[in-house]
């Protein structure tokens, strides 16, 4: 059997970099941890999170925009391609306008039938002339919907119906045009930012950005039904990611917002019914790293967990590292053992090798690419196994079931 697999990197161009178009296509060793750079394929396109579904050899992708040029409304599209199992190469199944801006993670359920698409939305509105119960006419802001939607999906892996919508909106004043708050209210969009599905298949996890809850869902006749939420962390430290303990019922999610000059993970447990009981609240910094300079942005990005259950790995901008966790087995609490230097500008993109051998991390902005051996201890170090391509946001990789 060969060692050599397939590694996807998403290339996103939200920060209008030259080259930082497509998908790019390397072979990864997965006894060595080297990586090769193949091509840069589907270059016409942004791309973010991706799925790979190894059974039907197809690939699901969010391009994370919030306009799709020729569209005369604000929406992402999601697209699915066919992987080469000899090459790698993609070539497309479909592409579907979402209706929505900024379509940002996707899940399928444990049949394939269904299909659950988050987006973050955006921030832009439009601005309407309505009458107050004052009487008195005052500006009212429209923004747009920041939707959990749920699709069929056809035998083919192409997206079939859209069966059902759920819009998480919190509401914030509306002010009339000497800026004071009016008594109505006007809807304000959150930000959904992933769906994950638990291990048992029945759950879907949604961190919210937008209000700091994580929404529990499952699918129920064709429809979601919401089974409950709890705040994460306090209110605008942005849930942005979230992973399941393969075999525990712990849930671990990160932030993009810095918490008291923190950066922070939370860790729930979790029962089949969606209720959550938080465990606890752990800084992703070492001391040394915990200095904020605010003419910095900092953030966690990427997440994910070794496919033992062992560690924890989250992706911080600025500083640039990645903190290594381990879990407690017995009581999913958290205790952090590293913070492993990054070198890059805004690293985004984390992944572990399928075997948990090595971890990935690629930037955005430097298009920085590095592989990192994962230790005994979960501990990582640098293989010195590199590549540079601007854009790098989402890594995932493709073993062909048939090598």
């Amino acid at each position: 059997m060969s060692n050599q697999i397939f590694m996807y990197v998403s290339l996103w161009n939200r920060y209008k970099i030259e080259g930082a178009e497509g998908l790019g296509l390397f072979s990864f060793d997965t006894q060595s941890g080297s990586i090769e750079f193949i091509k840069r394929v589907n270059d016409e396109h942004w791309f973010n999170y991706s799925l790979i579904d190894s059974q039907r050899g197809l690939m699901y992708l969010c391009n994370e925009t919030e306009q799709v040029k020729g569209i005369p409304y604000s929406t992402g599209r999601i697209y699915g391609y066919h992987l080469d199992p000899e090459t790698g190469g993609v070539t497309e199944l479909f592409h579907r306008e979402t209706g929505c801006p900024s379509p940002c993670y996707l899940n399928l359920d444990a049949t394939g039938k269904h299909m659950v698409v988050v987006h973050h939305s955006s921030l832009s509105n439009i601005t309407t002339i309505e009458k107050g119960p004052d009487g008195k006419y005052y500006p009212e802001i429209r923004l747009n919907d920041p939707p959990v939607q749920l699709y069929s999906v056809n035998e083919d892996g192409s997206l079939g119906e859209l069966l059902d919508v759920i819009k998480h909106v919190k509401q914030l004043p509306a002010y009339n045009l000497e800026g004071k708050p009016m008594d109505t209210r006007a809807p304000h969009p959150n930000h959904p930012h992933s769906c994950l599905r638990s291990p048992s298949g029945k759950l879907f996890c949604t961190p919210d950005k937008g209000d700091g809850y994580i929404y529990m869902y499952t699918i129920d006749n064709g429809a979601l039904k919401l089974l409950g939420k709890h705040m994460s962390d306090e209110e605008d430290s942005r849930p942005r990611y979230c992973h399941y303990h393969p075999t525990k019922p712990f849930l671990f999610i990160n932030h993009e917002n810095l918490t008291q000059n923190d950066l922070r993970v939370t860790s729930f447990r979790y029962d089949e019914e969606g209720n959550l009981d938080r465990i606890g609240i752990y800084s992703a910094l070492e001391n040394e790293n915990k200095t904020i300079d605010p003419k910095k942005i900092y953030s966690q990005q990427g997440f994910c967990i070794h496919p033992s259950g062992k560690y924890l790995y989250s992706l911080c901008r600025n500083p640039t590292v990645v903190a290594v966790f381990a879990i407690d087995q017995d009581t999913g609490e958290l205790s952090l053992q590293q913070n492993a230097h990054v070198e890059g500008d805004f690293p985004r993109g984390l992944a572990l090798s399928p075997d948990g051998r090595f971890l990935v991390t690629a930037c955005v902005m430097g298009g920085e690419i590095a592989v990192y051996e994962v230790g005994e201890d979960g501990k990582l170090s640098a293989t010195g196994s590199t590549a540079n391509l601007k854009g790098g946001s989402y890594i995932n990789f493709y073993c062909p079931l048939n090598k």
